[in-house]
C-alpha cells in the first residue's frame, strides 16, 4: 500500500495542474503493471504549482483512514454487542430453566397430591363397598326373618 501511495503521489506531482484523481488508478496500473519491483532511477519533474488532484488524493487518503477507524470502531462495537447478546441469552436461558424447574416441581407436587387424594378415595370406596355388603347381608337376614314371621302367622 505504501508503494502504491508513493506512485500515486509521484504521478500527481508529475502531472501538476493537469492531474486528475479519476485517472489515478490507470496511472498507477501503468507504472506498476510491467514489473513488481521498480529498478533504476526515477526522475520526477514537479511543476511550480501543485495540482488540486494532490489535495484531493490527500483528502481521499485522510477520509480512508477515518473510515478505517470508524470500521474498527464498528467492529469493536459489534463484538461488544455480540458479547452482551450472548450474556443476555445465557441469563434468559438460566431464568427459563429455573422457571421450568419450578413448574415441574409444582406439577410433581400436584400429581403427588392428586395421587394421595385418589388413594384416599379408593380406600373410602372400598369401605363403602364393605358397608354395602354388610347392608345387603343384613337386608337378606331381615328378609329371611320376615319370611319366617309370615310363615308362622
Amino acid at each position: 500500500m505504501e508503494r502504491l501511495v508513493f506512485f500515486a503521489l509521484l504521478a500527481l506531482l508529475q502531472q501538476g495542474g493537469a492531474a486528475n484523481v479519476k485517472h489515478l488508478p490507470e496511472i498507477v496500473h501503468q507504472e506498476t503493471a510491467e514489473e513488481r519491483e521498480v529498478a533504476g532511477q526515477i526522475t520526477v519533474h514537479c511543476p511550480s504549482q501543485p495540482s488540486q488532484a494532490l489535495d484531493h488524493l490527500l483528502l481521499y487518503l485522510s477520509a480512508q483512514d477515518s473510515l478505517e477507524g470508524q470500521v474498527e470502531q464498528l467492529k469493536n462495537r459489534t463484538d461488544s454487542l455480540d458479547g452482551q447478546l450472548q450474556q443476555l441469552a445465557q441469563q434468559e436461558l438460566a431464568e427459563t430453566e429455573a422457571d421450568l424447574k419450578a413448574t415441574v416441581e409444582a406439577l410433581q407436587a400436584t400429581v403427588s397430591s392428586q395421587d394421595s387424594i385418589i388413594q384416599q378415595q379408593t380406600a373410602t370406596l372400598q369401605q363403602l363397598q364393605g358397608t354395602l355388603q354388610q347392608l345387603e347381608a343384613t337386608n337378606q337376614q331381615q328378609a329371611s326373618s320376615l319370611q319366617q314371621l309370615e310363615a308362622t302367622n
